[in-house]
């Protein structure tokens, strides 16, 4: 998971800001620590904005770490880096 975003990215997945990829890792260590997580997705919409380098997608999420089942929206803005990689900006989750 980690590998999927950009140095400086920022999250918020209702618990407060994440800021920076070392914290973004911890937050997917720890989720994933839990033999039983499990995490999916479906992306509904996906667009590059016009003579940028950013682009985002949008769509729902279910999960389950624990005894706690969660689902809800998601939203990322994704950024080209210079190696033509894709790499998460923001990442957002209800």
């Amino acid at each position: 998971m980690a590998a999927s975003y950009a140095e400086n990215a920022v999250a918020d997945f209702g618990g407060g800001m994440i800021r920076g990829l070392p914290a973004i890792r911890s937050h997917w260590t720890s989720f994933f620590a839990d033999s039983a997580a499990r995490l999916s997705w479906t992306m509904e919409r996906a667009e590059v904005v016009t003579g940028t380098a950013l682009g985002f997608t949008i769509g729902t999420y279910r999960g389950h770490a624990g005894s706690t089942d969660v689902a809800g929206p998601y939203f990322a803005v994704w950024q080209r880096q210079t190696d033509d990689r894709w790499l998460v900006l923001i990442d957002t989750a209800k």
